[in-house]
């Protein structure tokens, strides 16, 4: 079933809200939580890749969706590798 661009907007709000959620929540508590944000990066970047590798063959894809789909992933690479090394 497609999605109409109001599921897709309300979607992508609610995804980005929780991310800004979980932001203040680290810069809120990070005496709390510092000592796994290594771990809960991970997480998120394994739910995230996950999300993205199947969203990908769901909707179609086009030069830009292409581009942008690499370009993540190369990101989360380069972020993995950063928490491996610090």
């Amino acid at each position: 079933m497609e999605k109409t661009c109001k599921e897709k907007l309300t979607e992508t709000a609610s995804t980005i809200g929780a991310g800004i959620i979980g932001f203040g929540l680290g810069t809120l508590l990070p005496n709390y939580f510092g000592q796994y944000a290594a771990w809960i990066i991970l997480v998120g970047l394994i739910m995230h890749s996950i999300g993205m590798y199947e969203l990908r063959f769901k909707y179609k894809s086009n030069t830009w969706t292409k581009i942008l789909y690499w370009t993540c992933w190369i990101i989360l690479f380069g972020l993995a590798v950063y928490i491996a090394v610090t």
